[in-house]
């Protein structure tokens, strides 16, 4: 049993998340009871012969788990701290349910079909590899808006071992170790989308946070080797000892598990100092990477060399509910630190059973359920925004696609994802397949997702996806699908 502390809390209504959330804050810190015993159902999967369990969960969670795993999903809740405070998470399952891994659906896999078109399908894995992940955990989601912001993610399904534990009713408070200085503000009102996600934004406001530049030690500070990369194309990259040798890296004294690799994912060290809640290094964060060392005397030589997964200026995680635009260039900036004057060891990518392409969360496992667009627009509102295509009111959107050997027997799942940085991306959308009307579904969600029988799909040819806006007077802002 956690032990949970106790702490005063006003009452108050959050709009942003579903009527399975019970949410309360006060100066000191957020509260929340998550129930969703009455919200959530199973539904069979028949998987090469195997009916296998899919827990349908509603539609503000979003999938979070990556093929050979289990599948679950994650709820992200934001809330703003005081100026140089720190939160701390308790939490207490009121109400769960015991489950065996082997009989609920693994993770969707990406597999590669006609004209490079990837589709999700379930397979079952040889052998699945789970991670033991928390069902709530709190990290820091950056400076926004004068605002340190943090982010709860609540997962109901978590693995320990071969069983699976559904928390149906979960008791989750956040403390702060410093209380706001005012009181909330009254009658406020939401800057954009992402200020109305924010639980505590009426004290948020009236507490605003000054950002402080600081400066902390990082890899070029000190006597090391280093060199800057810029990558233009997302995908996997190779570096051997030899190559960074040519650049004029002196590897002589390098050690294999002390070579790291930094990311700028969009943004230039030097115009990110740290801040100290967030503790990267001028705005380049370490990500994984795999160090191959080929004769294994751990040392890094000419024949060894670094993999790892660099990604676009616009690639971020449809998940998340703002992400950041490099609005000066279409490159991002990596580095290699071969370690040396410090003895700690790089962040190592896992294994996985038979290793697929792509990536997740903070790259530690090269599978792709992250989501690239093209800069096709830019929506500018004291923000870069970058979206596809606009679907203006009482318009239709056709999206076409070939599909090859469809088999009858399974549906065709399609998922299509909107903007939801865009503020006015409010509109309902009318989706229907090749224009059976048997097809057509309407939903205002960012994030649609549906199962269609295959019997609407048109095999070896041309389809059509028609997403049609029925609202008067508001867009929608699509990115891809």
């Amino acid at each position: 049993m956690i032990k949970c502390f106790l702490f005063l809390l006003l009452f108050i209504t959050v709009s942003a998340y579903s009527r399975t959330s019970k949410i309360v804050h006060d100066q000191s810190g957020v509260a929340i009871i998550e129930n969703i015993q009455n919200d959530f159902r199973f539904q069979s999967e028949n998987i090469n012969g195997s009916i296998l369990k899919k827990i349908i969960l509603p539609e503000d969670y979003l999938l979070a788990s990556r093929y050979p795993e289990t599948e679950f999903y994650e709820k992200i809740f934001y809330f703003a701290v005081p100026d140089g405070s720190k939160a701390k998470l308790n939490y207490n399952v009121l109400n769960s349910v015991s489950l065996v891994t082997s009989e609920l659906v693994p993770a969707q896999k990406f597999i590669k079909g006609g004209v490079g078109i990837l589709s999700a399908v379930y397979e079952i894995p040889e052998k699945r590899l789970e991670r033991n992940l928390p069902h709530a955990e709190i990290s820091y989601a950056g400076y926004i808006n004068r605002m340190n912001v943090y982010k709860l993610i609540f997962r109901p399904l978590t693995i320990d071992g071969g069983k699976a534990y559904l928390a149906t009713n979960i008791s989750i408070k956040i403390k702060f170790d410093i209380e706001f200085d005012n009181d909330k503000a009254e009658n406020i009102k939401p800057a954009d989308l992402f200020e109305e996600n924010i639980i505590n934004l009426d004290y948020a406001k009236n507490n605003p946070v000054n950002k402080q530049k600081e400066i902390v030690q990082t890899f070029l500070d000190r006597q090391t080797e280093w060199v800057k990369i810029k990558i233009k194309d997302e995908g996997i990259y190779k570096i051997s000892g030899a190559s960074l040798k040519n650049l004029g890296l002196d590897i002589s004294s390098a050690i294999t598990e002390r070579v790291k690799v930094y990311s700028s994912a969009g943004k230039d060290i030097n115009n990110n100092p740290v801040d100290s809640l967030f503790p990267v290094y001028h705005g380049a964060q370490e990500i994984s990477r795999r160090i191959v060392d080929g004769n294994g005397d751990g040392f890094f030589n000419d024949n060894d060399y670094i993999i790892f997964y660099a990604v676009q200026t616009t690639s971020r995680d449809s998940g998340k509910a703002v992400y950041y635009f490099d609005k000066y260039s279409e490159n991002t900036f990596y580095w290699i630190d071969l370690g040396i004057g410090t003895l700690t060891a790089g962040k190592d990518i896992p294994q996985l059973a038979s290793p697929l392409p792509g990536y997740v969360g903070e790259f530690a496992v090269f599978q792709r359920y992250e989501f690239s667009e093209s800069r096709n627009s830019l929506y500018y509102d004291d923000f870069f925004w970058w979206y596809n295509k606009i679907i203006n009111p009482l318009q239709t959107l056709d999206i076409s696609f070939n599909m090859k050997d469809i088999d009858n027997s399974f549906p065709v799942q399609i998922k299509v994802y909107h903007s939801i940085d865009i503020p006015v991306s409010l509109s309902k959308i009318k989706y229907s397949v090749n224009n059976f009307s048997a097809s057509e579904a309407e939903s205002y969600s960012a994030n649609f997702e549906k199962e269609y029988s295959a019997e609407y799909f048109i095999e070896n040819s041309k389809n059509i996806l028609s997403m049609t806006n029925i609202v008067s007077g508001k867009y929608k802002y699509y990115n891809g699908f």
